[in-house]
């Protein structure tokens, strides 16, 4: 509680044991008989043990003023509420207020109900959620929440109980065996206190906040979401150039059938819309991100390849539409081996879990080599990387070039996701440094020089005719590119985009 009341003692509630693990019940109140000013706040920690790490993990916190203000004076908030549950904490260098945390992360479908009421000898049974005693207006659901909570209702292989919790726990640790799990209530909240105890955490450390990335297990429904955002230090002035992406099997996977759904066979896409204030060396895209639905495999990836095309676009001589594409010989425009720029690669997944965050790549010239591709089917992609590197059998980019790819659970919207790392381990492979200093190199010709080098002085001083012939020049350059990437893709086997 905050401020600070000297005669009270931390609150610690522990869950029935019977009850079910998703949503634990708790019969517990907290009596205060004085101390309490106007300005009291509850602050709320809920505790859990990371199931994949065995650490004492904090899911998150909510924050509850004690008294309102009504006319000229403070009455206790008396009522039920539904609190959302927030990661981290709030700003204390600020005066706090029930308002605090509202801006900190939500933890997706995750609430508390709580009650405030007159002081009381006995314990008050709660009411009926359903009953509409609770105020819960901020916790209505968002669509991603929704689809999160349909998963979790689906999924039979969390425990159903606490009881059957703390079991595997046990099992877990090594603490039990099936045959000799205990089974008495009053051990069990033993057992249940102790876990949760404070004596697990580092000495003098803070708890770790729980890894919102690590929710929700992969849904091959659902899929993987992929956006391809931007490339550093291209050696390509002059062209124009888009990433294709595809999905690279892990060992385990590599022979798995389509779903009756049709998810987990040939996975790609193309990326095809441009940030035309842009570097043409250093291109962002504007794409919507693609879902893709892999067979999950820890060693399935994502291979990004960077196809150029050096071609001649021609404006209509009226600008009433979108102008024509050639070869720089007037010839049909074609995609051959100088038009694979380069590639990289990334992890799909971590452990069960997508591979969520935003992944800076290093970028490697050519094609991605055979031996790199057999290691990758069952070696983690940054040792992959720096085996192959050694090996000679690829090459990094000279200019040290790089790529940002961002890539997040298909439950969630794009603007519904929980916070995303910035995963930059990969450029390890070299100095970090050097791609840094490639990335943050801002000389050289804009995107938008492609289009108006093909108009006439005047013209260009236009600012809705360049609009406008950037965009005739986007489509034909696109659908230009994806014919012949797609014809590419036919001619070597692959299915169409």
């Amino acid at each position: 509680m905050t401020p600070a009341v000297k005669s009270l003692e931390d609150i610690a509630a522990y869950p029935s044991v019977k009850g079910p693990a998703r949503c634990p019940v708790f019969k517990y109140k907290y009596p205060v008989k004085e101390g309490l000013v106007e300005s009291n706040l509850v602050i709320l920690r809920v505790y859990t043990v990371d199931k994949d790490t065995k650490e004492l993990v904090v899911i998150g916190s909510c924050m509850m003023q004690l008294f309102t203000k009504q006319g000229d004076q403070y009455k206790l908030n008396v009522g039920g509420f539904q609190l959302r549950i927030k990661s981290g904490l709030p700003d204390t260098s600020k005066p706090l207020n029930g308002n605090s945390m509202d801006a900190l992360p939500n933890v997706p479908g995750c609430s508390i109900l709580i009650r405030i009421l007159p002081r009381s000898e006995t314990y008050i049974e709660a009411e009926d959620y359903k009953s509409g005693y609770y105020r819960s207006q901020q916790c209505e659901p968002y669509i991603s929440e929704v689809r999160i909570l349909e998963h979790y209702v689906k999924d039979d292989k969390f425990p159903l109980s606490v009881t059957e919790a703390i079991h595997r726990l046990q099992i877990d640790e090594k603490k039990a065996t099936v045959g000799t799990l205990e089974q008495d209530e009053n051990q069990l909240v033993q057992l249940l206190k102790d876990r949760l105890d404070k004596k697990h955490l580092a000495p003098k450390a803070p708890p770790k906040d729980l890894d919102l990335t690590r929710l929700i297990n992969y849904d091959i429904s659902r899929g993987v979401d992929i956006q391809v955002q931007s490339a550093y230090g291209l050696n390509i002035e002059g062209l124009y150039c888009n990433g294709f992406v595809r999905v690279s099997p892990g060992n385990e996977a590599i022979d798995l059938e389509r779903t009756p759904e049709g998810y987990g066979g040939e996975e790609k896409f193309l990326t095809s819309k441009h940030d035309y204030g842009s570097l043409q060396k250093s291109p962002r895209w504007l794409d919507m991100a693609s879902i893709l639905h892999p067979h999950h495999d820890v060693n399935s990836i994502l291979l990004i390849q960077i196809f150029s095309l050096d071609a001649v676009y021609k404006p209509t001589a009226d600008g009433s539409g979108p102008g024509v594409v050639t070869g720089k010989d007037g010839e049909d425009p074609k995609l051959g081996v100088d038009s694979q720029l380069g590639w990289t690669a990334l992890p799909i997944f971590n452990g069960p879990y997508v591979m969520q965050g935003v992944h800076v790549l290093p970028i490697f010239v050519g094609t991605p080599s055979r031996e790199f591709l057999q290691m990758a089917l069952t070696t983690p992609v940054l040792d992959t990387f720096k085996a192959c590197i050694q090996d000679k059998t690829i090459t990094l980019d000279s200019n040290f070039a790089s790529m940002v790819v961002h890539t997040w659970d298909g439950h969630y919207d794009k603007d519904e996701t929980v916070p995303q790392p910035r995963i930059d381990e990969y450029l390890t492979v070299d100095k970090p440094d050097k791609f840094n200093k490639t990335a943050n190199n801002r000389k050289g010709k804009l995107m938008s020089e492609l289009v108006t080098k093909t108009m006439s002085p005047e013209d260009v001083q236009n600012e809705s005719l360049v609009k406008r012939e950037i965009e005739y020049f986007e489509e034909s350059m696109s659908k230009t590119f994806y014919e012949l990437m797609e014809s590419a893709l036919m001619n070597a086997g692959y299915g169409p985009l």
